[in-house]
């Protein structure tokens, strides 16, 4: 049904930057579009030969119902998850597995978590409560203090007629001063960390929004939306590149993905963009010309988009399940994924193959987070155990 919904509707976009912020509320069309197939390129150079890194679980630790999301501190000391309406964010010490505390009493389930760049601040985003009690917590780092409280920015959309609902996901930016969330029912609020204000919104008329990523300036913060052209029958996935400046709008859109974008990550130096969608899913709907149902398998590999140009670069096949996490480490040349099909990949970027298989999830990955000198990465999602895996050559 919802999937129907979405096809009667046209998607549109809207950004806003709050008073004070030099810009009025504009609806805002891409500068540039660009198609991903049939473009696919090698990226710049030939590939190098890649030894694999390997990650060899170290500690299996429980929370108290399925893991929806987990981060790991900067320095990786410390990894921390949230689950399925559950009160509580479990937080342990990544070098012995130990428990360190618990952040008790939070309502609903947690949605989305994160630590700041810098470790000052840490972000747990809530979801599956009443719109009132829906919002991100921003805690000192290290303790149960809670510095602000950052509520959904005012957003109705057909899809969310009384308000955005839950927390889909949030990211902070690379000079750990704002942070992006994501709102079920098409709303995208950008937050100044330091004093919780609300800085700029965008409404995007879909009913789920999915992962967001800065990119390492923080100039752009990419995000995707469902859209359908006329005639199609089915809906369609575009990543759009926001201009993060108060009064910036979309600069690019990507298109050739097949369905909902569910992560997204920026290479470090940020020439690069990666996204996953929900491969392996199957899409119904009515053929109103033949009155006939048709069906449609999401194939969707992993894909590269060069930033600057929109050229699609490579694809990655492998995955047949929702891709969920996507990491880049060694300077970019590798990439890590998630996926629901209960494992995680290691990838050559610049080969556009297949290095290694992680297995040992007996359920969906749901979440990864890593290290940032990629030694450690944790793992979680269905069950109510994270994985602290620990790479064999650091």
């Amino acid at each position: 049904m919802m999937r129907q919904l979405v096809s009667r509707c046209l998607l549109v976009m809207v950004i806003v930057a709050l008073p004070g912020m030099g810009c009025t509320e504009t609806t805002n069309s891409p500068i540039s579009t660009t198609s991903g197939k049939d473009q696919t390129e090698r990226l710049d150079g030939p590939s190098q030969q890649i030894k694999p890194p390997t990650w060899t679980i170290k500690h299996r630790v429980r929370h108290d119902s399925g893991v929806t999301t987990v981060a790991m501190s900067p320095s990786g000391g410390e990894v921390a998850a949230g689950g399925i309406l559950s009160p509580l964010v479990s937080i342990w010490d990544v070098e012995t597995g130990r428990l360190i505390r618990h952040i008790k009493g939070l309502k609903g389930s947690t949605q989305a978590l994160a630590y700041s760049p810098d470790g000052k601040s840490f972000a747990v985003g809530r979801g599956m409560i009443t719109s009132a009690d829906t919002c991100v917590f921003l805690f000192q780092a290290g303790t149960d203090t809670i510095l602000q409280r950052l509520v959904p920015p005012p957003i109705a959309t057909g899809f969310a007629s009384k308000g955005v609902g839950m927390v889909e996901s949030l990211q902070y930016s690379p000079d750990s001063q704002f942070l992006a969330v994501t709102f079920r029912g098409g709303g995208i609020g950008i937050y100044e960390v330091a004093t919780g204000q609300l800085m700029k919104r965008m409404t995007v008329y879909t009913p789920s929004l999915g992962p967001v990523a800065y990119s390492p300036s923080g100039k752009y913060l990419a995000f995707g939306q469902w859209k359908k052209n006329e005639g199609e029958l089915f809906n369609h996935a575009e990543i759009h590149l926001l201009d993060t400046t108060a009064d910036g709008g979309i600069v690019k859109t990507y298109s050739g993905h097949a369905d909902l974008i569910t992560a997204l990550a920026f290479d470090p130096g940020g020439k690069f963009l990666a996204s996953g969608t929900m491969t392996g899913t199957i899409e119904e709907t009515l053929d109103r010309r033949t009155n006939q149902m048709v069906k449609k398998l999401n194939d969707d590999p992993i894909r590269i988009w060069d930033v600057e140009t929109g050229m699609l670069v490579k694809e990655l096949v492998g995955h047949r399940g929702d891709v969920k996490s996507l990491v880049f480490i060694e300077d970019g040349q590798i990439l890590v994924s998630g996926s629901f099909d209960k494992t995680i990949k290691i990838w050559d970027v610049a080969g556009g193959t297949l290095l290694s298989t992680m297995t040992g999830h007996g359920d969906f990955v749901e979440s990864i987070a890593m290290s940032q000198s990629a030694r450690y990465l944790a793992s979680g999602g269905g069950v109510a155990e994270i994985k602290i895996w620990q790479r064999d050559d650091r």
